[in-house]
Order: structure tokens, then sequence, then C-alpha cells
């Protein structure tokens, strides 16, 4: 009989008798506790694609694949330990195996470990827990990438680490992981050791909640992939107030409970233009639904051609059906450029062109790039002044010269002389 078929013999008996080894020991076979206790080790947790190789001494004896069943806990992860440091003899193997613990992000010593198909590196599981909560938890939302080499995780991997497979039995729901070495309580507590204040328990919940969000954010993007390129993806201000009336709130919760579907059913991922925003002046408030943004709808009326608009996703740099460009917030005339998209905007540090202020309406010193007399189709029918801003009125504005409190001139406002 060769060792893996002992092995499986006698790992047969261990299942069927409750996992006791005492009276395995004792009554079912002749071999010691501590060999029993061996081959149950290297059944449950050594590579299935290393584990027949046990057959053959020069390929694998048993005191490495001991070794290796615990110092590394992912199958993928022995494999490519296994062939890198062949060759070697067996006590040279057992040392150097220790090399293989430490992450390449963080540093640290673990024995569990992602592998990643992409590019072959490992990662600890507690940075791979980090890169999903921050992709999840943002102030904008992320693919999940290969840290290495930046290439997209399946969303398969990302199920089992989180343990969000699902079956129900009598009646009552069960998570697991395809992976058995993740549905040990070893592997949970090696995920949650740089919480200190989070009991594995609560691991489990905030795994799944994290699952949730990813899947919510993955069926997003997948709805509109062109999105991505152009936008920022983020969590809907309004929904998360409505729901848990601050960000902070609704992070805590997730740590500490499992969240219920039908209230992240509630919550609406919302896009911002990266033209309007850059990295160093986006805020949470500026991220605002369709539906939200549909409740508080304000409508004006283009200064070129008259049409009437609503404010586009949040964003008061509109660019109207006629072509031209004019701001929701002074309904000004605005430069189809950086300067009438961005800078009219700047009014300090994290201002944008999504919120309700504009270098005119807070009368700011610097240029406002504000057009003052426009030669498009429509303007140049009414000499270039703009249309009057009321919305049932057609009269053009006459020109009218007058001086802001910063020395700003303009040829024209807004509303012609009956609506002054």
């Amino acid at each position: 009989m060769s060792l893996t078929q002992d092995i499986d013999d006698t790992y047969v008996k261990y299942c069927l008798l409750g996992h006791n080894t005492k009276e395995l020991c004792s009554h079912y076979t002749h071999k010691s506790r501590a060999v029993l206790k061996r081959y149950i080790s290297l059944k449950e947790d050594l590579s299935p694609e290393l584990y027949p190789l046990l057959n053959s001494r020069k390929q694998l004896t048993q005191s490495f694949a001991q070794a290796i069943c615990k110092t590394i806990k992912n199958p993928l992860q022995q494999v490519s330990v296994y062939h890198s440091i062949d060759g070697k003899n067996t006590s040279e193997k057992i040392k150097n195996l220790s090399s293989y613990t430490n992450c390449l992000i963080c540093c640290a010593n673990s024995s569990y470990h992602e592998h990643m198909d992409c590019c072959g590196q490992c990662i600890c599981t507690r940075c791979f827990k980090q890169c999903l909560i921050q992709s999840v938890t943002g102030l904008t939302m992320m693919s999940l990438t290969c840290p290495f080499c930046r290439s997209d995780i399946p969303t398969r991997m990302i199920c089992d680490f989180t343990r969000s497979h699902r079956i129900k039995i009598n009646n009552h729901t069960n998570y697991y992981s395809l992976e058995p070495w993740r549905n040990t309580p070893h592997w949970l507590f090696s995920v949650c050791s740089d919480e200190s204040r989070i009991h594995p328990y609560q691991m489990n919940y905030y795994l799944r909640n994290l699952h949730d969000l990813y899947a919510k954010y993955t069926k997003f993007i997948s709805d509109d992939p062109e999105c991505i390129e152009n936008n920022h993806i983020g969590y809907c201000h309004l929904c998360i107030q409505s729901e848990y009336q601050t960000i902070d709130n609704f992070k805590r919760l997730l740590r500490t409970k499992p969240l219920k579907r039908s209230n992240l059913e509630r919550i609406n991922l919302a896009k911002v233009q990266k033209d309007c925003a850059n990295d160093e002046q986006l805020k949470s408030e500026i991220f605002q639904c369709q539906r939200c943004s549909e409740a508080d709808t304000c409508v004006k009326r283009c200064p070129h051609c008259g049409t009437k608009s609503v404010r586009p996703d949040g964003c008061n740099y509109v660019q109207c059906v006629c072509g031209n460009h004019w701001c929701f917030v002074c309904n000004m005339r605005l430069p189809d450029s950086h300067e009438g998209h961005n800078v009219h905007y700047w009014v300090g540090l994290g201002s944008s062109a999504y919120d309700d202020r504009c270098r005119i309406s807070e009368d700011h010193h610097g240029i406002d790039y504000v057009i003052d007399g426009c030669s498009c189709e429509y303007c140049s029918t009414r000499d270039g002044a703009p249309i009057c801003a009321s919305l049932d009125c057609n009269r053009p504005v006459p020109k009218k010269s007058y001086t802001s409190p910063h020395g700003r001139t303009f040829q024209w406002g807004i509303y012609c002389e009956q609506h002054c």
C-alpha cells in the first residue's frame, strides 16, 4: 500500500469516528497519536498538487511536507515555493521556508498569503483586506487590482476571500469559501489580527458587507463600462445621509453588524467627471445620484439660445444643445476651455465646478473668464448681447456697462431692463 493510500484510509476512519483521534488510536489502528496527527495535517493542509508526491521520498519527504503545511497555508503558494526550492536537500528546504512568509507589502511574517495568479506574487491576508477596504470605502470607489502588476483581480477570488458563497441548509443560510483553508478559525484570526477592536464573528460580517458593496460597484460599472475612464465613482452623499446620517457612521456599521440588503439597495452610486474635479478638489458632498438631484431640480435658460436647462449631474458648467457653454450659478457665458470649466469656479482650496459658487457669485478678485461679447450664431443676432435670464422673456440684454467692486467691467448683465 502506498503512503497516500494509507493516509486516505486513516483519514476516512478519522472522519467516520467524528474526528476522535483517541478512539481511532485505541481501537482502529496501531499507529501512534503523533503519526495520526501528521497524517491528518498532510491530508487537510497539503496542496492536492503536492499530495501524490509523498509516494516518492526523492520528490517529497514527510518532514518537508509537514513543515510546508505548518509554515504556508495557501495551497497555491505551497506549489510555487516547492518548485522554487526544488533540488536542495530536505534540511536546506526547511530552512528556506521562513523567507517565504515575509509579505512584500508590509514586510510582516504571516502563514496566510494571497497568491496573485496574474503575476505569481503573494501578499498577506491583512494587506489584501486593506486593499479591498480602500477600494470599497474610500472617497472614490475603484476596481480591486493586483498591487504588483495592477491587473484586475477576478470576482471569484474576492468571493473566496470574503467567504461569500452561500448554501441553504434547513432554511438557514451558511457562508463559506470554496478554498477549505479559509474556512478555519485560524484564517479568520489572521485577517483580524491587525484590528484591535474587532472580534472574529464581526469580521465575518465585515467581509460579507465589503463583498456586497464591491458587487454593487461592479454592477454599476458593468452597466456603463466607459464611465470609469472619465469619471470618479463614489457613494451618493444624500443617500448616505438619509440611511446612515454620516459617512463615518456608515463605515462604523460596516465593521460591527451585517447590513441589510434593502438598505444597501437604497444607497446609489454617483459619478463625477474628472475634468470637473481633480483629486485635490474631491469632496463627498459633490457625489449626487440622479434620483437625489431630480428631487431638487432647478431650471435656468441658456444665455446664448434661450433653451431651458436643469443642472446636469451637479456640475455647474453647462454645455447647451446649441454647442455653447455657460455657468449655471451666475448665468454668464463661458468659453469652451480649461479656464471656463475649472478656473471660473476656483474660489479657494477644494472648490470646483460641483460647488454652487463661482468667481462672479463670490466676487472673487481673480479673472472670471466670462465672455462679454459672444460671436456665436445666436448672440450675433443681438450684437453679442446675451438673452434675458428670465425663463419667459426673450428680450436681449441691452449694453449697460458697470464696474464691480474689484474693478471688473461688464458690458452686459443677465436680465433685460424689464426684469432688472
